[in-house]
């Protein structure tokens, strides 16, 4: 023992003094743990390119990753050809609450990003001649994901721009995404081994669109574009009689379907507008959002007809949610007159406000809208709730529990995620001050019934969420024999805080006369 205690203090000794005056904890803090998984990435990487950069922070607490001043070189088993410099002045990896369990966020962040002229494909020479020698610079280039873990559903934006020349922003809503593991291939060893199969990304897209702005480009266009291109009177007849002529190559027998005319039509009108009125171009999804479309690497592979004939395209000066904006008359006339409204009127303002979809958001005008409605429904109860989840979170609890009584999509959540923030006590008096009294028949239903009771009012979908209500009508379900009844109230009783123990002793109690009065036939 004495010897390995003079061992260690001989290896202490040995350390610089700085080192000596370091804790444990500095040397297996987590951001110093994520820093060292950051540089092993970086060591993977620079097995495939050339990697260098300046200097890099990592943030756990604010979900962030920076790296400034990259100089990063590709070569041809990465581009397939020439080799290619890329400068970013900085890179900014975010990401959203950790302990959020049902939402993934994650946002990619790059400035000052410039591209050797050699990086370009090489069909892109009047781009790299307008460009010059410096390449291609983008004074900003940024990646924005929501993944929603509970519906598998996803938003994903990506935007740059080319400093005088073009903003260009690409938007895509899925209602679900996976990574599918796919089926393999046949064998391409020659072996006989079954392959492993490839995992391939596929998803139900609902709509997707491409906003380009003008940020002098055009100006700079027209001079290589002929002149019928270039005039607002012969733009759409010009671009009809070319793009026909190149789709109508791809087509079978040289004459383009239906869907193919129909493409043309629109990208000849949408060209026609923007060529009066040079400001922003926008190409969107034809299909509707409620039919999504299927999508994985396959349904790339045929031809651009093939691909229009999918995503059903229409071309447009101003994207779709900004046409889906409310009126700023209509918000007016909602926030200082409301009562001069019907009532879907003002549940569309409130709602607008609440979310900061179709008007700026007003948490607090919002909910004064929908509180005055004549009828408050899941959907409007549920987004209250998440409005001020934050701020109040028992008026959101409130709120959610009227939502999950409407059986409003996504109302568990919620209140599982509010449930977290509320101590027990809190939760059963909220519970208590929005759960109706039963009334006799309610109590005498056949089994069937009070069993279903239960568990509505257990899971608060259905029903208002009350472990008060639940205990009540499964314990009658379970006095008359149902086993299920019976194990829910096992549950409910292993749920219980070992604090509140004694609370929900005396709460058992009063439930147990009110349901041994209606066993009884006596008054509750």
């Amino acid at each position: 023992m004495r010897r390995l205690a003079l061992s260690v203090l001989a290896l202490t000794a040995a350390l610089p003094a700085s080192a000596q005056e370091r804790s444990l904890w500095e040397l297996i803090h987590p951001d110093r743990l994520a820093a060292s998984m950051v540089r092993a990435g970086i060591m993977a990487l620079r097995s495939q390119m050339d990697l260098r950069y300046s200097s890099v922070s990592v943030s756990l607490a604010s979900g962030t990753v920076a790296i400034d001043d990259l100089a990063v070189t590709l070569y041809d088993n990465i581009t397939g050809g020439e080799v290619c410099d890329v400068w970013i002045g900085g890179m900014e990896v975010r990401t959203g609450d950790p302990f959020d369990l049902d939402r993934v966020e994650m946002t990619v962040a790059a400035r000052a990003v410039t591209l050797a002229p050699d990086c370009l494909p090489p069909d892109a020479g009047p781009v790299a001649a307008m460009l010059g020698p410096e390449g291609l610079y983008l004074p900003e280039a940024v990646l924005d994901l929501v993944y929603d873990m509970p519906s598998a559903s996803m938003r994903a934006r990506l935007s740059t721009s080319l400093e005088g020349v073009l903003a260009a922003t690409v938007d895509a809503d899925f209602d679900y995404v996976t990574l599918w593991a796919g089926d393999g291939a046949d064998d391409p060893e020659g072996d006989g081994e079954e392959p492993e199969p490839e995992p391939e990304l596929s998803g139900d897209l609902g709509a997707a669109s491409l906003t380009l702005e003008n940020l002098g480009g055009w100006e700079m266009a027209r001079g290589f574009l002929p002149p019928p291109f270039t005039d607002p009177n012969s733009a759409g007849a010009a671009m009809t009689q070319a793009l026909s002529a190149s789709l109508s190559q791809q087509a079978e027998g040289g004459v383009l379907p239906k869907h193919g005319k129909t493409f043309v039509t629109e990208v000849a009108q949408g060209w026609a507008t923007f060529v009066a009125e040079p400001t922003r171009l926008v190409i969107e999804t034809g299909f509707p959002a409620s039919e999504p479309l299927f999508l994985d690497p396959a349904s790339f592979e045929g031809s651009p007809l093939d691909l229009i004939e999918l995503l059903m395209p229409v071309v447009r000066q101003v994207p779709s949610a900004e046409r889906a904006a409310l009126a700023p008359d209509l918000v007016a006339q909602a926030i200082t007159a409301p009562d001069t409204l019907p009532a879907e009127q003002r549940r569309a303002v409130g709602l607008a406000l609440l979310t900061g979809e179709g008007a700026p958001r007003a948490v607090q005008r919002g909910i004064g809208l929908l509180s005055d409605l004549p009828e408050q429904d899941g959907e409007v109860m549920l987004a209250m709730a998440e409005a001020v989840a934050a701020s109040a979170p028992e008026d959101a609890y409130g709120a959610a529990l009227l939502a999950g009584r409407d059986a409003a999509p996504g109302a568990r959540a919620v209140l599982d995620r509010l449930e977290r923030e509320l101590d027990f006590v809190t939760r059963i008096r909220i519970q208590g001050s929005h759960t109706p009294v039963p009334d006799r028949n309610a109590l005498t239903a056949p089994v069937r019934e009070l069993a279903a009771r239960a568990q509505a009012h257990y899971s608060g979908i259905g029903a208002v969420r009350s472990l008060r209500a639940a205990t009540l009508y499964a314990s009658l379900a379970a006095a008359r024999g149902d086993g299920g009844a019976a194990r829910l109230l096992e549950r409910i009783d292993a749920a219980i805080p070992e604090k509140d123990a004694a609370t929900w002793a005396a709460i058992s109690e009063e439930v147990a006369e009110v349901a041994l009065s209606a066993w009884t036939g006596g008054t509750e």
